[in-house]
């Protein structure tokens, strides 16, 4: 795992890296109910970091479009409207339990 990704839990999987599918892949998170892939684990820890979806990809190595995408999934998955801010998604996320602080 690299220095920059932050540890929120006790097993970090990162074997999602390619040919990621909303909704599918990895072993995930799951709490209250909500499941997240890995990859949209990982683009939530960034995007709790206040990285942007450019900087998130170059990170993950793959495209802003891609990441803008998984943060859409999330937002939906967490009950959000696709339009709401990061930073509403990353509190829904908090408040659930999937990251800490």
């Amino acid at each position: 795992m690299g220095a920059d990704l932050p540890v929120y839990r006790e097993q970090e999987d990162m074997s999602g890296a390619k040919g990621f599918q909303e909704g599918q892949g990895g072993t995930g998170m799951d709490r209250e109910g909500i499941h997240l892939t890995d990859r949209e684990f990982e683009v939530l820890c960034l995007a709790a970091k206040d990285m942007g979806s450019r900087t998130i990809g170059k990170q993950l190595g793959i495209s802003m479009v891609r990441v803008k995408r998984i943060k859409r999934h999330i937002k939906e998955i967490l009950g959000l409207d696709s339009d709401s801010e990061t930073k509403a998604m990353v509190e829904r996320a908090r408040r659930l339990g999937f990251i800490e602080g």
